[in-house]
C-alpha cells in the first residue's frame, strides 16, 4: 500500500490515537494482489467492502498477467544482494557468493537468510538504521569487549538483528516475535548464520500487551536483563511495550527503537512513552 496523509486533521487523529485504536494510517490505500484466473472478483470486492464497513466495493482495476513469464526467476534476477549498513552483506538462496559468517571480497560479512515472508531482509531504512545502531552499540574497543553484552531483539522477523548481534560478539542474544512463522523462519536463518561463541535463542511472545511485562520479567529472571535493546516494530506497539522494555533492560542499557513517523509526531509520542523508564 502506498499512500500518505492528506491533512493535518488526518495526521492529528493518527497522532493522538492510543497503542490499542485501530486508527487508519492512510486516506487511500492502494492494494496490489494476484488472484487465480477463475477468481470471482465480486466477491472479492463484496469482502472487502463488508471487512471495512465501506459503502461501496472498492474500485478494482485488472492487468492479466504474463503466464509465461518464471515469476521466481524474475523475483530473483530483481532482488540483488543488499549491503547492510557497514559491515554486513545479505545473501539469500539464490545467490552465488561466500557462505555465512565469511567475508566477501569488500570485507563484508555475509548474513545467509531464507527469504521467507517474516520481515527483515536488510532492504527496509529500519532494518538498516537497526544494525548501525548494533553495530556501534557493540562495537569492541580498548575499554569494552562487545562479548560481554546481552541482547534483545523485540519484534525479530526473519531474525536479522538478533543474528548480527550474535556476530558482532555479543555473549547471548534472545529475539522475540508474536508470530509464530516469524520465530520459526528466524530460528532457520539462525542456524545458517549462529556463530560460535554466542547463544541465540528465540521465544513466541505474547499478541497482547498487557501480558507482554510479564513475558519480559520471564526472559530476564531466565537470561539476566540485556544491556542492549533494539525493537523494530511500529510506533503505537511500541509505546504499549515500554514497561516490557523497561522490566527486560539493564539500568543505563542502549535502547533503539525503529519504525517511527516523523510525520505525524512519532518521536515525540515515543519520547514521552520511554523517558521515565530508559
Amino acid at each position: 500500500a502506498s499512500a500518505h496523509p492528506s491533512s493535518e486533521k488526518f495526521a492529528a487523529e493518527v497522532n493522538h490515537a492510543s497503542p490499542t485504536e485501530r486508527a487508519p494510517l492512510w486516506k487511500h490505500s492502494i492494494v496490489t494482489a494476484i488472484f487465480e484466473e477463475t477468481t470471482d472478483l465480486f466477491q472479492v470486492g463484496e469482502a472487502v467492502r463488508i471487512a471495512f464497513d465501506l459503502p461501496d466495493p472498492p474500485p478494482m482495476q485488472v492487468e492479466p498477467l504474463d503466464a509465461e513469464r518464471d515469476w521466481i526467476a524474475h523475483v530473483q534476477k530483481n532482488w540483488p544482494p543488499l549491503k547492510l549498513a557497514d559491515s554486513f552483506e545479505v545473501l539469500l538462496p539464490w545467490h552465488d557468493g561466500p557462505s555465512a559468517g565469511c567475508r566477501n571480497n569488500e570485507g563484508r560479512v555475509v548474513v545467509r537468510l531464507e527469504g521467507g515472508t517474516a520481515f527483515g531482509l536488510g532492504d527496509h531504512p529500519t532494518t538498516q538504521g537497526g544494525v548501525a545502531f548494533l553495530e556501534r552499540a557493540l562495537a569492541i574497543t580498548s575499554d569494552q569487549n562487545s562479548g560481554n553484552h546481552q541482547v534483545l531483539d523485540y519484534g525479530t522477523g526473519s531474525g536479522i538483528l538478533a543474528i548480527v548481534a550474535a556476530r558482532l560478539g555479543a555473549r547471548s542474544v534472545i529475539g522475540v516475535d508474536v508470530d509464530s512463522p516469524s520465530v520459526a523462519s528466524a530460528r532457520r536463518n539462525a542456524a545458517m548464520n549462529s556463530p560460535d561463541g554466542s547463544t541465540l535463542d528465540f521465544y513466541e511472545g505474547p499478541a497482547d500487551f498487557t501480558s507482554a511485562h510479564e513475558f519480559a520479567r520471564g526472559l530476564a529472571e531466565e537470561h539476566g536483563n540485556f544491556d542492549v535493546v533494539v525493537a523494530n516494530i511500529l510506533c503505537r506497539p511500541l509505546m504499549a511495550l515500554a514497561p516490557a522494555l523497561a522490566a527486560a533492560a539493564k539500568p543505563g542499557s542502549a535502547l533503539a527503537l525503529t519504525g517511527l513517523r516523523s510525520e505525524i509526531g512519532d518521536f515525540q509520542r515515543i519520547k514521552q512513552a520511554y523517558q521515565d523508564t530508559f
